[in-house]
């Protein structure tokens, strides 16, 4: 309990005072919870009684802070921008694995393709080469005829 009045006003989330004195009416709290049970138990900690009698006559109200960190569900600024660069940072190593998976499956489907090209290139070389040995033996021959006559 110690704690839980020493934080607010050690991180400025609330603002302590003294209200101030009215005009000499006493205002007096609670009269209409007469009726209602109550309990009393006894308090052995000083340090909780020292803080009871410390705020007892105080009145509290939340600093803007404490109104931010409430709307914030209690997550200080720092934990949510953490909390943001770790999400942006795993969505990162997700697209990278991605993209390098896509870059393998791509590369497979480019040497496929390239292979296909390679082949067809070849085979038009075969061709050619074949047909440009032909003439050359056709030239020869007709070379070795006219010779021979």
């Amino acid at each position: 309990m110690y704690t839980t009045w020493r934080r607010p006003e050690k991180e400025e989330l609330a603002i302590f005072f003294y209200p101030a004195q009215s005009s000499g009416v006493v205002i007096e709290f609670g009269m209409g919870a007469v009726n209602l049970p109550s309990f009393r138990m006894s308090i052995d900690d000083q340090t909780v009684v020292d803080l009871l009698i410390k705020y007892v006559h105080k009145e509290i109200m939340p600093s803007p802070a404490l109104r931010v960190l409430e709307k914030n569900r209690f997550i200080s600024d720092e934990e949510r921008q953490f909390s943001r660069q770790q999400r942006v940072a795993w969505i990162a190593i997700i697209i990278s694995l991605f993209l390098g998976i896509y870059g393998i499956y791509d590369g497979n489907q480019k040497d496929e393709n390239q292979d296909k090209v390679i082949n067809t290139q070849i085979q038009e070389f075969r061709r050619i080469t074949d047909s440009l040995i032909d003439k050359i033996k056709e030239l020869k021959f007709q070379q070795l005829r006219r010779e021979k006559r």
